[in-house]
Formats: structure tokens, sequence, C-alpha cells
């Protein structure tokens, strides 16, 4: 399949992202059903199903967020891959494509789901997006572990070839952080293998959502409003304020707050489960939360911290330059 070109998608809990050669895109994987008076934009319809897909659908009251494990089973979850796929189709025109992706650490290790979800994404997909027609065919799927290809993004250009800024990689041991939308992967990396093997990587139970359940409570206690985690993500996504007896509220400042002890306590388990923090000599940090907890990692972890200009790419980068890297 060296001819057939190659892109990466990541069906992410909290944004779906798409990359390839010079391109990077990303949608919120939020689905709802067509309303009498929704805008149509962002539409995408297959197998007699319409769904407002990413930005369209946030504005909805009956919208959900796709963040099944599987990733691809369900209608939901299909939905937000065929509108991946259109983003690639349209922006490198062409109806054939192969795909690198990849799966939770937890989810990786199980042969099962990695082939459900390779079968799922292999095939001929005729949908309609934004009131157009696709004819896709996905010609095939590899499937990485989350947070472990994150390093490849920082290891390789898009072509697949050394990035020498980052070359001293191959060279040293780091812990990656990946902290998502609901939880954060940890991979120990020795050089560009895992350093222990399956042990390598552990998920921990916090994410973005959890500084927005944070939030919510700190706005209960000191304002007596209640801001659902749902609607301080919408408002945090455009960077407003919220009114309060009149008088405008600045989110910013409630979510460093918030982000502040859960980053310390992901630092703490990260740590345990690298050990002896003084055989470290890196950390990578990517995911989209790494802004939210780039500060307080980088003081309580004890080893240098990079982190790349947009790091939440890092994963969906990682994923085709290291099969680029491959062919």
């Amino acid at each position: 399949m060296g001819d057939i070109p190659l892109f990466g998608v990541d069906l992410g809990f909290g944004l779906v992202k798409v990359a390839g050669p010079g391109y990077r895109e990303s949608f919120p994987a939020v689905v709802a059903e067509l309303g009498a008076w929704s805008d149509p934009a962002g539409l995408v319809e297959f197998d007699g199903h319409a769904y407002l897909i990413g930005e369209p659908a946030l504005s909805l009251e009956h919208r959900r967020w796709a963040i099944r494990d599987d990733k691809i089973v369900t209608v939901d979850e299909k939905a937000k891959c065929l509108v991946a796929l259109a983003h690639l189709a349209r922006h490198y025109n062409t109806t054939v494509m192969a795909l690198a992706t990849g799966l939770p650490p937890a989810h990786y290790n199980s042969p099962g789901r990695q082939a459900e979800m390779k079968q799922h994404m292999t095939d001929v997909f005729d949908f309609r997006y934004n009131g157009l027609p696709y004819h896709v065919e996905v010609a095939g799927v590899s499937v990485d572990p989350q947070s472990g290809a994150a390093f490849f993004d920082f290891l390789l250009h898009d072509d697949g070839e050394l990035n020498t800024a980052n070359a001293d990689l191959l060279e040293l041991r780091s812990i990656v952080i990946d902290p998502g939308h609901r939880t954060t992967d940890v991979c120990l990396m020795n050089g560009r293998k895992a350093a222990l093997g399956n042990r390598s990587i552990m998920t921990i139970d916090q994410g973005v959502w959890t500084v927005y359940e944070e939030t919510k409570r700190l706005i209960q206690t000191e304002y007596g409003v209640t801001k659902e985690p749902e609607e301080i993500d919408a408002l945090w996504r455009r960077r407003e304020s919220f009114r309060v007896s009149g008088r405008s509220v600045p989110l910013g400042e409630l979510i460093a707050r918030a982000a502040a002890p859960i980053a310390r306590s992901i630092a703490a388990k990260a740590m345990r489960h690298a050990g002896d923090v003084r055989l470290w000599d890196v950390a990578l940090l990517v995911g989209g939360g790494s802004h939210l907890f780039e500060g307080v990692l980088a003081a309580e972890l004890g080893v240098p911290v990079r982190m790349p200009r947009r790091p939440e790419f890092g994963n969906v980068g990682g994923y085709f330059k290291r099969k680029l890297e491959r062919r």
C-alpha cells in the first residue's frame, strides 16, 4: 500500500483529530440528531441516519459526547469517523486512503478490540457531509497505543524522517504524559522502545473532564449557581466568562484553581509508575489537557518537560508518522 496516501485519525473522547503531511484538523466529539430548527451545517448522512457533528451540535440540548471505548462500532462513533474521513478526503482530494489510529492502553492490549476496530474502519464508505457526497475507500488500518504513539510525533517529521531537534530522545529515558478528555495515559520509553514492555503504559482516571467537574464545585460553592461540565467546556472553548447577579465572572481563574490539585495528583501517580524519577531524563507532555496542567506538572515531576506547540495532535501525528517511517 506504499502508493496509497496514509493519514492519522484520533477518535478522541473530547476532540476528533486528523493529521497528514502539513495538515492538522479537529472537531468536538459531540453528536446530536437534527432538530426542526437546527442549522444543517455539520450534518452527516449515512445508512438512513442523519446527525449533526462537532461545533453545530454543541448548541443543542440533546447533544451527547461520543465516548464509547470501542471507538467505531456504534452509530455515534461511526458518524464522527465519517466526518474525519470527509476532512481528509476534501483536503487531499482523494477517495482512497490508509489510516493509522490508536486505542487507550487497556483496550490496545486486547487483540479482539484491535481486530474489531480494523474490521469496522476498513471499508468503502458512501455518505454525505455538509450537503456534499463522499465516496471513501479505507484500504487498510493500523492501530497503535495512545501516548506511546505521541513519542514519535516528537521524534519524526511529517515525512517520517528523523526530527534532528529531538534526536536526543533516541538516547534518553522519557515519560510521556497524555492528559485527555476523560483520562490521562502515561508511557515510559527507553529510546524508541517501551521501557517496561507491556507494563510501560498506564491510565489515570483523571483528565480535562475532572477539571470541569471540580470547576462546577467551585462555582456552586462560591457563587451559588450550577454550571454543568458540558456548559463549562463550551464556555472555555470560546474563552467566555459567565454572569452572576449582573457581573461577569472570569472562568479561566476558576479552571486554573481546579486544575492545580488534579495536576499534582496526576504527577504523583505518574512518578509512582516511573519509580525512581532520577532514572528518567525528560517528560514529554501531549494531549488536549496539556495547557491546563503544564505549569504544575513541570514543577512537580522533577525532570525537564517538553511540550509541542499543538499538543492535542501528539497522538494522531505519531500514528501516521510512525507508519510512514516503516514504509
